[in-house]
């Protein structure tokens, strides 16, 4: 495990989102709460910038974990698409002149966002981390910075895919996909004059020690397919999910090691760990029959024909028929592109051979957690994060 350097000032984007807020959590944990950390967040209609930090961190640590954690964040009210970040001349020197590591994850993750709107979040927003990090550099102190990507800037793109592969030209799923691949050309045209580094996150589900998700999206609209009894699959097709924690051991190692500077590391599972579609189902049905002892009845069908079962959606319940069309809009897409390989063979090396857990791990984790909070409408307390630090439980 990387050490962290305890006289760094860490700038933080995204720090209210999922990762954001695990890593966080796990740097604090990791510093014994000694991390100097300045938190970009922008406030909401509903509640102030420290108010949504509290909310993000109370989930992983506890409300007095959460409070306690505000005594070593600076929270920097702003907004990372705003000239100068949305701040006065003051702020905006105050942040550049701090920042020794800037860890940029906050982006539009939606897969029905219109393209415009990713690219003003997902690539005007990357300009303006990047806008900070060379007026740092310009004040005589270049900071390291980590762009958090995703590994389908890969697009519609199948077989082996390198972490050094790159094109905006091909053809992409959604506009998630092409912002985050502009994005990342952008980052990668300043790899000769700052210190960047990109990772790239595959699906991001629950951590490996309690299982828990911010959100029940991407992969977890597939275990709600279950129940309806049908389960889309490709035969040749793959999965490629990872835990929250084994991302947050690859931004911390990238950003700490600086052999990671000028370089694009696949935080993936990998082509031995990847999940096969034909054995989701029975993996899943298997661990609701364990927690239950009610055996479900399901039909694997084809990407194809699964897109045409629901024709008369009317007939579903009006949240039944919301998980069906997220799928069938949104995510179904992936079951009928090429089966991904993502090379991360310079992943492992920086990571000393930290590995994500094995996939039926994951996945009897994963489902367990759905069902024993009911779709997180009864969510388990995490107010003992120090006994199941994934950092200390993760798969070697």
């Amino acid at each position: 495990m990387h050490h962290l350097p305890l006289d760094h000032t860490w700038f933080v984007t995204g720090i209210t989102g999922f990762l954001g807020s695990y890593l966080t959590a796990e740097l604090l944990w990791r510093t014994d709460g000694r991390a100097r950390i300045l938190a970009l967040v922008r406030p909401s209609k509903r509640a102030s910038a420290c108010e949504r930090v509290i909310e993000a961190l109370e989930p992983l640590v506890g409300h007095q974990g959460a409070l306690d954690a505000l005594q070593s964040i600076d929270i920097v009210s702003g907004d990372v698409t705003k000239p100068q970040l949305g701040l006065t001349d003051r702020e905006y020197w105050h942040v550049a002149e701090r920042a020794s590591i800037i860890i940029h994850a906050a982006a539009s993750i939606s897969f029905d966002i219109e393209l415009a709107d990713a690219r003003h979040i997902n690539v005007e927003g990357t300009r303006r981390i990047l806008d900070l990090a060379r007026h740092a550099a310009e004040l005589g102190h270049a900071p390291r910075m980590v762009y958090v990507s995703t590994a389908y800037v890969s697009g519609a793109s199948g077989g082996v895919i390198q972490a050094k592969d790159l094109c905006v030209e091909r053809p992409f799923t959604n506009a998630y996909e092409r912002s985050k691949a502009e994005a990342e050309t952008l980052v990668r045209s300043h790899m000769s004059d700052l210190s960047l580094t990109v990772v790239r996150p595959s699906i991001v589900i629950g951590d490996s020690v309690t299982g828990y998700p911010k959100e029940f999206s991407t992969l977890y609209y597939a275990f709600r397919i279950i129940h309806h009894g049908l389960l889309p699959y490709s035969p040749e097709g793959h999965i490629d999910c990872v835990p929250v924690d084994y991302v947050t051991q690859g931004i911390l190692a990238a950003a700490c090691d600086p052999r990671a500077i000028g370089r694009t590391f696949h935080l993936t599972a990998g082509s031995d760990r990847q999940l096969r579609w034909e054995q989701f189902a029975p993996a899943v049905i298997e661990r609701v029959a364990r927690r239950t002892g009610k055996q479900l009845k399901h039909e694997v069908v084809s990407a194809e024909d699964y897109l045409s079962r629901f024709e008369d959606r009317h007939q579903l319940s009006s949240r039944r028929r919301f998980v069906v069309e997220q799928f069938r809009s949104l995510y179904a897409p992936y079951l009928m592109q090429q089966t991904k390989h993502f090379q991360d063979d310079e992943t492992r090396i920086l990571l000393a051979g930290i590995r994500p857990p094995e996939p039926h791990e994951m996945i009897d984790l994963v489902a367990g957690y759905c069902m024993e909070t009911r779709w997180g409408s009864d969510p388990r307390g995490h107010s003992a994060w120090g006994e199941v630090l994934p950092s200390r439980r993760m798969c070697a």
